[in-house]
């Protein structure tokens, strides 16, 4: 959205403009052995990389945000020039205030507290720009869904009659933002909202090694509220797509009945998933920026089949 002079009659345009980078490399790898010998085997693989950056905006501007948000309350999406297209704009945590001692201590230069509203088990957030105060003017740059690197492979192993088939992939260097937190952890919602498990794990004075604030109703300190990088988690993720193992009968033993072939496999779709991120599903894309609006999960499946030739 671009500003306009006053003249024109209206306060400004949506404008199809700026310009930003993509720059990578993409590297592939096949191999195929030896198809005399009884285990034969091939592997197929690719990795891709991205760096991805914002150039210019039209008319000089330097920033602008994204019309986009998480249940009418947060925003934390941004455009700035010299950050990646979309980068996530947020405001840094420190952990955990354990006691009232540390809310105290953490004063600005007129010995004010920067967060007078917070009590043990709230989020201590960053006051990057030192005015002495948490707002939005807090936010720093913290990162993209977008993959800094895409690999999958394919791997095929046969054996006489056995045959396997493994399809890997995954994506590494991103950011989620988790926005099922805000509702399936915040008590103060007010949307009467299913909460997650991990909210057993909240912070009280006899459980004090948690990430997971305090509960309350009122979140006055704004623990959820906050654009923060409490939602922020690694998007990185390793997925066995799918796993097939058949077996095919060897001609010899089928010829008597009349059947020129049969082979039975086992297949399993989104077999394995290796991840850190505690939502549903990694596999985001960027349709929504890489927020987690609580999409459904891929489902796991299994098939068991048959191919018979007469």
């Amino acid at each position: 959205y671009v500003p306009l002079a006053g003249t024109t009659g209206v306060s400004g345009q949506w404008q199809n403009g700026g310009n930003a980078q993509d720059k990578g490399f993409e590297f592939g790898f096949n191999y195929t052995s030896d198809s005399k010998k009884d285990f034969q085997y091939s592997i197929n693989a690719s990795v891709t990389t991205l760096s991805n950056k914002l150039l210019s905006l039209p008319n000089g501007i330097t920033s602008s945000s994204v019309d986009f948000n998480v249940r009418g309350a947060l925003t934390p999406i941004r455009l700035q020039v010299g950050q990646p297209l979309y980068s996530y704009y947020l405001v840094k945590t420190a952990g955990l205030f354990q006691s009232q001692d540390e809310i105290n201590k953490y004063v600005n230069a007129d010995g004010n507290l920067i967060q007078p509203n917070a009590k043990p088990g709230d989020i201590k957030f960053v006051d990057a720009n030192g005015n002495g105060k948490i707002d939005n003017n807090d936010r720093v740059a913290s990162g993209s869904g977008y993959p800094k690197i895409t690999y999958n492979t394919s791997l095929n192993f046969s054996y006489k009659g056995f045959d396997l088939n493994l399809f890997l992939q995954g994506v590494g260097g991103n950011k989620i933002f988790n926005a099922l937190k805000y509702t399936g952890l915040n008590a103060g919602v007010g949307q009467n909202y299913n909460m997650l498990k991990d909210i057993l794990n909240a912070w009280t004075p006899t459980n004090t090694n948690t990430n997971i604030p305090r509960i309350t109703a009122s979140d006055a300190n704004g623990n959820f509220g906050t654009n923060s990088d409490f939602y922020l988690e690694s998007g990185s993720y390793l997925r066995v797509k799918s796993a097939t193992i058949g077996y095919a009968v060897p001609s010899n033993l089928i010829k008597k009945i009349k059947i020129q072939g049969a082979r039975f496999y086992v297949t399993s779709n989104n077999l394995l998933t290796f991840t850190k991120y505690s939502g549903f599903d990694p596999e985001l894309g960027m349709d929504q920026y890489g927020i987690d609006m609580a999409r459904y999960p891929q489902s796991r499946s299994f098939i068991i089949g048959a191919n018979i030739n007469f």
